[in-house]
């Protein structure tokens, strides 16, 4: 007798664990749809797009707050130029062609100091 309880209780166990390939696939189905999304954040978006969102936002404002602080620097320099360039001339009594051609040649040589700088040295 003591057989025959052996094989009930392997019975049950067997059962209850069975690994049969329709038991697998319907419980791979169940488990195969989309979880419910997290408390606070919308359905479809994961916490890594969220982070990724976040991160491209802040690479988005540092660009527009560098791209402000050069054209600041470059506005200050040229005019820092046109003011120098206006005192001497004007105090001396050069004439007025030089003047613009003086200026012309300060902006362009500023322009080929300053742009690799603005390229990031990809050249």
């Amino acid at each position: 007798m003591a057989k025959r309880s052996d094989r009930t209780t392997d019975s049950m166990t067997d059962t209850s664990i069975d690994d049969s390939p329709a038991e697998t696939a319907g419980s791979a189905a169940k488990t195969s749809g989309p979880s419910p999304a997290p408390t606070g954040e919308r359905p479809g978006r994961s916490t890594g797009q969220a982070d990724n969102r976040s991160s491209e936002s802040a690479g988005y404002l540092r660009s527009i707050i560098g791209t402000v602080g050069r054209v600041a620097l470059d506005v200050t320099v040229i005019g820092l130029w046109v003011l120098f360039l206006t005192i001497l001339f004007l105090g001396r009594g050069w004439p007025r062609w030089a003047f613009y051609a003086t200026l012309l040649v300060g902006v362009v040589v500023y322009i080929s100091v300053t742009a690799p700088w603005s390229t990031g040295g990809d050249r």
